[in-house]
């Protein structure tokens, strides 16, 4: 069982807390088609919504986009520093088919590159880590 770095729901404390994968995707960006623009695909949704954590071990700080498949456009951006964990603020609920992007890289689809599992409190989170 692994560890990770959650925010409460209700009181916004941040916590350790553990859970389960229970994707194939090891969180990695390595393999997959890079987009330089995001297109919703409604293919892509598998009826999983959860807060996304992110990992930063990179030894640089990393820029965050968020891209929301109704509008296409970016709905956030966060630069987390190195060695840093992450998760997206209380309320804030993505899916598989949301968009992601690391600087100026390519944007994936967040099934493509993110765990889906079950934190504690039973709160889904999909997890990133960043190599």
């Amino acid at each position: 069982m692994n560890k990770l770095f959650l925010i409460s729901l209700l009181t916004g404390v941040m916590l350790f807390a553990p859970f389960t994968l229970v994707s194939e995707n090891q969180g990695s960006a390595e393999a997959q088609v890079c987009r330089r623009s995001y297109q919703n695909d409604p293919g892509r949704y598998r009826n999983r919504t959860a807060h996304l954590a992110l990992r930063n071990n990179l030894g640089r700080s990393v820029r965050v986009t968020l891209y929301h498949p109704d509008s296409q456009t970016a709905q956030g951006t966060w630069r987390i520093e190195s060695g840093f964990h992450w998760v997206n603020r209380p309320g804030y609920i993505i899916a598989d088919n949301w968009g992601v992007q690391f600087d100026n890289g390519c944007i994936f689809y967040l099934g493509e590159i993110a765990d889906y599992g079950i934190g504690g409190g039973e709160i889904p989170v999909y997890t990133i880590n960043l190599p």
